[in-house]
């Protein structure tokens, strides 16, 4: 009886092991934007739906209520990197990967840098694709990328928001990144937004977090 008992507590523990490892490496929604305050997620940066390079012309929404994924990273871009007139013609967020290199405007790889722009190709629950501000990469002990943490805007969900991404992650929308877009940053680290006293993200513009 002892020994069933013994038995039974082990097939739980390894059930609980095995169960926590999965949980490990699923998305973590670190901010969602309340519908009180739908851009309290990126209230850091001052967005709040527009952008000057007038991608916000394809957000959902309309006036002071605008949403999209490729506003927000047009506002990033505006914020901290060169300024490019071509950027006022990207299309949906699935063809930035082919667009932003073949302007000259950016590189694009599968190795995540703070400041990139992480970019997902369209699929069945993403038609149009997604672009999101890769905010802070993290690292295991072996030096592998072990999560990043990305800010967005969505143009379905309606609400900024910012998640915890693993190579592994399977149980979101958004799974890892297919592409990152490294665009030139400002020499300033301002941008052509002179967006100067963000120190929290532009000290790490080009760095990584171990």
């Amino acid at each position: 009886m002892k020994k069933l008992i013994a038995a039974t507590c082990l097939s739980i523990a390894l059930l609980f092991i095995n169960i926590s490892g999965a949980f490990a490496s699923d998305t973590i929604w670190v901010c969602r934007g309340p519908a009180y305050d739908p851009y309290q997620c990126t209230a850091e940066w001052g967005y709040v739906g527009h952008d000057n390079y007038n991608l916000e012309q394809w957000s959902s929404g309309s006036g002071d209520n605008k949403h999209g994924c490729t506003s927000f990273a047009g506002y990033m871009l505006w914020l901290f990197n060169v300024h490019y007139s071509g950027i006022y013609h990207f299309d949906a967020a699935r063809s930035w990967d082919t667009e932003a290199p073949s302007l000259g405007h950016a590189v694009v790889g599968t190795f995540p840098r703070v400041g990139d722009i992480a970019q997902w190709d369209e699929d069945a629950q993403l038609p149009l694709g997604h672009v999101a501000f890769v905010k802070e990469v993290s690292f295991n002990s072996q030096g592998q990328v072990k999560s990043i943490l990305v800010a967005d805007d969505n143009f379905s969900l309606g609400y900024t928001s910012q998640r915890r991404i693993f190579p592994e992650s399977s149980n979101d929308i958004l799974s890892w990144p297919d592409h990152f877009l490294t665009f030139p940053s400002a020499p300033s680290g301002s941008g052509s937004g002179n967006g100067g006293g963000i120190i929290s993200v532009v000290a790490l513009l080009g760095t990584y977090i171990p």
